[in-house]
């Protein structure tokens, strides 16, 4: 029997932007992982100080789903599913989205709303933001590109 079209696992690391494709995943996947340990200690912390649990419980579901969705999509193209081009672009845009709302909301609020508490924004929150928001950039455009492997018809 003659095979038209190899369909083994090591013929799809040759396919142009595979390599790039499992690196983004990795990547994704450690975001999304560093976001969730990040919501955790915050919740911890929130509790500790008996802040109110209905503001912490509403703004932590939004970042535990993102976050989750994020590292599903990470370990999709880690393995590169057929399936995970087309989450990962639902997926990226929308984290991207959230990570931009929330950084320009967390920018205004301290230096327009609250100058004169004279806070300074550590290099953790410029680091974290702007990298996510260049990795979620980055991943909607290598993710656009990448052609998964098609089975041939039968």
């Amino acid at each position: 029997m003659v095979q038209a079209s190899s369909t083994s696992y090591t013929d799809q690391a040759r396919l142009p932007g595979a390599t790039a494709v499992r690196v983004i995943g990795v990547l994704l996947i450690l975001q999304g992982s560093l976001r969730l340990i990040v919501v955790i200690s915050g919740v911890v912390q929130a509790f500790g100080r008996a802040i109110d649990v209905d503001y912490v419980a509403a703004n932590v579901i939004l970042v535990v789903v993102l976050a989750l969705l994020t590292v599903t999509a990470g370990v999709l193209l880690f393995r590169r599913e057929r399936s995970a081009r087309l989450f990962a672009l639902v997926v990226c845009p929308i984290a991207l989205a959230y990570q931009l709302f929330a950084f320009g909301s967390a920018l205004i609020y301290l230096y327009a709303l609250a100058p004169s508490l004279g806070v300074s924004l550590g290099i953790a929150f410029w680091g974290m933001n702007v990298s996510a928001i260049v990795l979620f950039l980055v991943s909607i455009i290598v993710i656009a590109r990448w052609r998964p492997h098609r089975l041939p018809r039968v």
